[in-house]
Parts: structure tokens; C-alpha cells; sequence
């Protein structure tokens, strides 16, 4: 009886486990959800990266050329406020809150898709949960030019 009543409680567990995991899964909408970590602060968020830009890959990947042009684009646009060197640290980064993003940060740079980048660079920071001054690029340049400044980004040591 004893056996009974111990194989129905971890019976009935696994149903509860199953409905918690299954309620977590949630369904697919027309956004993708992620969780959001500030580097500044070590608050969790939820992210929320457009659908159409989370499946992005970049197809200009290791293309010599576009990294050439994409590290000409970054110097002109970018290392004003991520520095030359891309570790958030340019001329006018002082104040800004949040600072900059570090992009000689391998664990963050991994972490960051190729559709999140190309959302971040032409969209901007002026929403939740950054609320960044970041420059909206998409309106002023290609995708072309996002997918290089991306390609070039992706070989910071």
C-alpha cells in the first residue's frame, strides 16, 4: 500500500512538472521572447526582438570585403560612443547611461544573435529595457551596410 501511495505522489508530480513546463513553453506569437541581462546593472528582463528581425543571419559573414567596410563604417558611425577598439569606452561615451556596449565581450558578443544585432543597430536604443541613447541606423543605411558593420564586429578579439 505503502509503494501505491509513494508511485501515485511521483505520478502526480510528473503530471503537475509536466503542465508547469508546458505552460512555460508558451505559444509563438509574431515576437520571439528572450531574457535580457543589463551588463550594467545585472537586471533580468524580458526581451522582446521583433520577429522580423529574429531569424536574421547575416549573409556577408566572414566576407573579407564587408569586414573592410564594415570597419570603415564602424570608425566613422560607432567609435565616437564604442570606441575605436569597441569596448564602449570612446570619446563620447562619459555619462551615458547606460554606457556603450562592450563588443570585446566574447561571452556577451556569442550570445548575440545576428538578428539582435541588426535590430540594435537599426533600431536603436530609445525603448525597454535600454533606454539608450543609440543612434536608429536603419533610415540612414542599407541593410547591406548594417550586415557589414555587424561582420566587422564579429572579429573583435
Amino acid at each position: 500500500m505503502k509503494r501505491l501511495r509513494n508511485t501515485l505522489n511521483i505520478f502526480i508530480i510528473l503530471i503537475i512538472l509536466s503542465l508547469v513546463l508546458a505552460g512555460c513553453a508558451g505559444s509563438e506569437g509574431e515576437e520571439a521572447r528572450e531574457i535580457y541581462i543589463s551588463s550594467e546593472t545585472g537586471v533580468e528582463a524580458p526581451l522582446v526582438i521583433p520577429a522580423e528581425y529574429k531569424d536574421k543571419v547575416n549573409p556577408l559573414a566572414d566576407d573579407p570585403t564587408a569586414i573592410a567596410s564594415g570597419n570603415e563604417a564602424y570608425v566613422a558611425l560607432c567609435s565616437q560612443c564604442h570606441g575605436e577598439d569597441g569596448r564602449g569606452q570612446g570619446p563620447d561615451a562619459a555619462g551615458l547611461k547606460p554606457p556603450p556596449a562592450d563588443f570585446t565581450d566574447q561571452e556577451q558578443m556569442q550570445e548575440n544573435t545576428d538578428g539582435y544585432l541588426f535590430w540594435r543597430i537599426s533600431d536603436g536604443g530609445d525603448f525597454d529595457p535600454y533606454n539608450s541613447l543609440m543612434t536608429a541606423w536603419g533610415t540612414l543605411l542599407s541593410e547591406q551596410e548594417i550586415w557589414e558593420i555587424i561582420s566587422y564586429l564579429r572579429t573583435l578579439p
